[in-house]
């Protein structure tokens, strides 16, 4: 296979993930850069109620 066509096929990928996020309506709710903190991406799970047991 020649390298300009994995480029090319490369290409029209990038192309067709651009045009899903366009129209998805879930990527389409998410936040702009100003809204986004840290905050956004904490989770709502208390991290002292998640038990981890630790190997020795």
């Amino acid at each position: 296979m020649a390298s300009s066509t994995v480029i090319a096929g490369c290409g029209i990928a990038v192309i067709c993930v651009g045009v899903f996020w366009l129209f998805d309506p879930a990527t389409r709710r998410l936040p702009t850069v100003e809204q986004v903190d840290t905050s956004w991406f904490a989770s709502s799970v208390r991290s002292d109620s998640v038990s981890v047991s630790a190997s020795t």
